[in-house]
């Protein structure tokens, strides 16, 4: 099995979010990083 390094795959570039995508990240109880640190990690 291949190990994968915890250093980011690439740097984010400006974080945008439509107000639907905010509204269904607060009606989840989620935060906007848990996401962002899965896709740059490419997990």
């Amino acid at each position: 099995m291949q190990q994968l390094s915890k250093q980011p795959a690439f740097e984010l570039g400006q974080i945008v979010a439509t107000p639907g995508a905010l509204v269904a990240l607060k009606k989840a109880g989620q935060q906007p990083d848990e996401f962002l640190t899965r896709h740059v990690n490419r997990e």
